[in-house]
């Protein structure tokens, strides 16, 4: 069952180098490094904790990372980016879709990094939907003791680009670390719809005519029902 999860991901990995790739241009170039992160004057093996609103998507997994490995620190990278794809918030999921793990082992492209290639970990684990329509996509990475996670954490932050897919953008990016172990997750604020898209008024209140036989027309009928997540 693994090895078809895997599978599974890498197909969709590959689909979205090319989903929706011709409706905008690159909005920006990003580096190309293959090489692992130079040192900074940051402390090595220093939490850090990244500054995000409280109550949103990005704020519950880190809470959930934190927490998680507070109770179990020996906790592998697979198991904790599982933690975060199916945490609940409280007593439901709080993602919105079907999504799965796989292992960082000999991975050349990452999602959310375009050509960059994310090297200096000891081992990692990425988290993120089965379909390419959502702005979602979450690391977990564990590092060599004694590794500079400050240097590591910056670039992640310096060369993802929250459109990668180009069609939809993350408003969310959120990056920290307890000890060896990092989190990084690109994603929506909130799975809620916006108001705004549907307007206050969700009737129609004059008459819609149609050219053709066989399309009906509507007159003071309600055209659809938002369901929103709770």
């Amino acid at each position: 069952m693994k090895k078809v999860l895997i599978t599974l991901l890498t197909v969709i990995l590959c689909l979205g180098l090319v989903a929706c790739g011709n409706t905008e241009e690159t909005v920006a170039d990003t580096t190309v490094a293959t090489e692992a992160p130079e040192a900074t004057d940051a402390p090595a093996g220093g939490d850090i904790t990244p500054d995000v609103e409280a109550g949103t998507i990005g704020a519950h997994h880190w809470n959930v990372f934190v927490e998680v490995l507070k109770e179990t620190p020996e906790m592998s990278a697979e198991e904790l980016a599982n933690s975060l794809l199916f945490l609940e918030v409280d007593g439901a999921p709080l993602n919105q879709f079907m999504g799965g793990v796989m292992p960082l082992d000999g991975m050349e492209y990452f999602p959310g990094f375009e050509e960059y290639q994310i090297k200096g970990f000891k081992s990692g684990a990425v988290f993120m939907p089965m379909m390419g329509s959502i702005a979602y996509v979450g690391y977990v990475f564990e590092l060599e003791e004694g590794a500079d996670v400050a240097a590591f954490v910056k670039t992640l932050t310096d060369n993802c680009n929250p459109r990668w897919q180009v069609c939809v953008t993350a408003d969310q990016t959120v990056a920290g670390s307890v000890g060896n172990k990092v989190m990084f997750l690109m994603c929506p604020s909130t799975y809620e719809m916006p108001e705004e898209a549907f307007g206050d008024d969700l009737y129609i209140d004059e008459e819609l005519e149609f050219e053709g036989d066989e399309i009906p027309t509507f007159e003071g009928e309600e055209v659809f029902e938002s369901t929103i997540a709770e």
